[in-house]
């Protein structure tokens, strides 16, 4: 299976999930409000990965903001 092909079967369970019931639905919306700065699409990955995450960086901005990270984190 390619890459695109598993990030689009990872979209599409995610996206069933948080609009199966209106307590998901909220709990994605409470996320959403604290990575404001990220589309719909990248939110809903975001969110498939890390549900608790409360910031949200690329490699670049936090390399910028002189952040310790092991490139291997981000693959």
């Amino acid at each position: 299976m390619s890459r695109l092909n598993t990030i689009k079967q990872i979209y599409d369970v995610v996206t069933a999930r948080i609009t199966s019931s209106r307590d998901e639905w909220k709990d994605f919306l409470t996320f959403t409000a604290g990575i404001y700065k990220y589309n719909f699409d990248n939110a809903v990955l975001i969110y498939a990965q890390r549900p608790d995450a409360t910031a949200v960086a690329d490699i670049r901005n936090m390399t910028r903001k002189k952040r310790n990270m092991r490139r291997w984190q981000f693959k």
